[in-house]
């Protein structure tokens, strides 16, 4: 008998994108064999939650207050039963295999001790999306990149620490933390690290807190 493939949870969490929302479902609907879709919905005003349960009866809504990311992605866990956890923009298109890739990834032995991943995110423009491919924030960092130091040395470890720009962005590499807009993350390390911390509401740094606790 064929052996089943992994279950993948996408998580998405929606506040009036209908359109956009709905290019993004369209794109998951056939990107992955085994996949549940669970869409939390901020009390759109745009008819979003009306779109998905009509256009996409696969996909699972959910209608919550809008008490913040971190309050929305937790109601997203509490309903997902898949074996690995992709955290997903609105406005975002994985290009076609990527989740199998993913899920072959972490399947392979070897990263046995990979607990999230995340791909070269792309922006319209083709550039890449730097906000995917943070340090962790600290004060220098922060310093060095608000006077632009880590423009002028983005090979420097000193000066170009907070978009990790020397690393050799073509090859897989670890980085400190990524964004929701695209974020993989197995299901044993969100047993470890548990729910996302609602108190970062009002610091917009769920995805960092959430990273750094993976990677301790």
């Amino acid at each position: 008998m064929a052996q089943l493939m992994k279950k993948v949870s996408v998580l998405i969490v929606n506040i009036n994108t209908r359109d956009v929302l709905k290019l993004c479902l369209q794109n998951l609907k056939n990107s992955y064999g085994n996949l549940e879709v669970i869409v939390a919905d901020n009390d759109s005003s745009d008819g979003s939650a009306e779109v998905v349960e009509k256009e996409f009866p696969w996909a699972r809504l959910l209608k919550v207050p809008n008490y913040g990311l971190a309050f929305s992605l937790n109601k997203c866990l509490e309903a997902a039963t898949g074996d690995y956890y992709l955290y997903l923009g609105t406005d975002a298109f994985p290009k076609e295999d990527a989740i199998k890739g993913l899920v072959d990834y972490f399947e392979d032995p070897k990263n046995a001790d990979v607990g999230a991943a995340a791909v070269k995110l792309l922006l319209r423009s083709g550039i890449q999306d730097m906000d995917g491919h943070r340090g962790f924030p600290t004060p220098f960092a922060s310093m060095t990149h608000f006077l632009g130091l880590d423009r002028m040395f983005p090979k420097s470890k000193t000066f170009a620490r907070y978009f990790m720009t020397y690393e050799d962005l073509a090859q897989e590499h670890e980085i400190d933390t990524c964004i929701t807009h695209f974020l993989f993350v197995s299901a044993k390390a969100t047993q470890k690290v548990g729910k996302w911390d609602e108190k970062t509401f009002f610091l917009y740094g769920e995805d960092i807190d959430y990273c750094y606790r993976i990677k301790e």
